[in-house]
């Protein structure tokens, strides 16, 4: 599977179960290879002591109090059978969880984790839930569809052609008929680069089409650990070189008038 498939499906809900006895349910959203969503604990967690934890890392005194972990938000990427994810936990979204993984050739999702605040809590984990192939249709073989019969003209031995009906209602064939407007994208390569020691900064190539019914579409870019979002473009279509900082998450995003049409993560590694 690892070796056919280009693109996997990693939407919808599913849960994942941590090594160490948590367990998080995922609600996904995928646009490309980008991956959006939400994320809730499916047990509840003693708070304090020092206890292994996958949600909001407690701060404070210790206490005994049990209570069911807040909801987190959802930011990565599939590419390939590369899986990158990065909840947010906590109402103010002040704590993080790092999870990294693969697709298996069984399908599986498995992978590591650790806090963004506490690098030693760390765990390994794997997904309840068989991932798809979204490409697997191309590469499947298609059986094409049987020729029309012909019968052959007994008294002069030649072949009748099928008879060909106009189209009545257009005039138009099925393929004008169909609109030729494709969805808007955007895609940032590399979705992952690593930065090596020693450098600040590297370069993404971040390509977009909006297509002819979002004209005044803006590119908007979104960095991890900054609030708001600043422009990059305002044209329809169009491919820009993006400086990127060592350490710092990207979120590029194309937007008409306010509504959300397509985005893709870049993951800056250390």
């Amino acid at each position: 599977m690892e070796a056919r498939c280009k693109h996997y499906d990693v939407s919808g809900q599913w849960t994942l179960q941590q090594r160490n006895g948590y367990g998080v349910t995922l609600n996904l959203q995928q646009t490309g290879t980008a991956i959006t969503g939400t994320a809730k604990h499916d047990v509840t967690a003693t708070i304090g002591g020092g206890v292994a934890f996958a949600g909001p890392i407690p701060t404070g005194p210790a206490f005994s109090e049990t209570r069911e972990a807040a909801p987190g938000t959802v930011e990565g990427s599939i590419q390939g059978n590369d899986f990158f994810m990065n909840i947010s936990w906590g109402s103010n979204n002040d704590t993080h969880g790092i999870y990294r993984g693969k697709v298996t050739a069984q399908g599986r999702l498995e992978g590591s984790m650790y806090h963004k605040e506490i690098p030693k809590n760390k765990s390994t984990w794997v997904s309840s839930t068989i991932m798809q192939c979204a490409d697997a249709a191309a590469v499947e073989p298609v059986n094409s569809a049987p020729s029309p019969s012909v019968n052959p003209i007994r008294s002069t031995g030649r072949r009748r052609t099928p008879a060909i009906d106009p189209i009545k209602s257009t005039g138009k064939s099925p393929s004008q008929t169909q609109s030729s407007a494709a969805a808007p994208t955007i895609e940032a390569n590399p979705a992952f680069i690593t930065i090596p020691d020693g450098q600040s900064q590297g370069t993404v190539t971040v390509t977009w089409n909006a297509g002819p019914d979002h004209p005044h579409v803006r590119v908007l870019v979104k960095e991890s650990g900054q609030d708001g979002e600043r422009a990059l473009a305002a044209q329809v279509k169009g491919t820009r070189q993006v400086t990127v900082e060592r350490g710092t998450n990207y979120l590029f995003i194309l937007k008409d008038a306010g509504h959300q049409l397509a985005k893709a993560v870049v993951i800056s590694r250390r």
